[in-house]
């Protein structure tokens, strides 16, 4: 008798507008994404401290570029801007995807790392 178990795939399907992109959801994918998070996290917290609407608008741009080339790949921002040529919506658009991204984490069991599963699982098991 052979033990059978499906493959899942390692990407969340994400459609914003006409476009569609996928977000790759492997190991390496999600350790880039972490760190880039750190990055443009660092550059938002910069942006708090600036009275300049020009530089705030130009800085608040390629934050929400890097953001979205980071989750949902290179020329990402671009395809989506060329679309919704508005920081404000994107932005909002951006709320909404990393939403719906933590929840779709969450039902696949991302929310706790690999390690502490294992931990747990061996402690269950002894």
């Amino acid at each position: 008798m052979a033990i059978k178990i499906a493959t899942q795939k390692t990407v969340i399907p994400v459609q914003i507008g006409e476009l569609e992109f996928s977000v790759d959801v492997a190991d390496e994918a999600v350790k880039k994404v972490k760190e880039g998070y750190l990055r443009i996290k660092e550059e938002v917290e910069a942006m708090q401290e600036q009275e300049d609407y020009e530089e705030d608008f130009n800085r608040t741009k390629e934050v929400l570029k890097q953001s979205y080339n980071l989750i949902l790949g290179d020329e990402a921002f671009e395809a989506l801007y060329d679309q919704t040529p508005s920081i404000t919506l994107l932005a909002k658009y951006l709320m909404v995807v990393v939403e719906s991204l933590n929840d779709e984490f969450n039902k696949a069991g991302f929310n706790q790392s690999q390690a502490d599963k294992a931990k747990k699982y061996l402690k269950q098991n002894r």
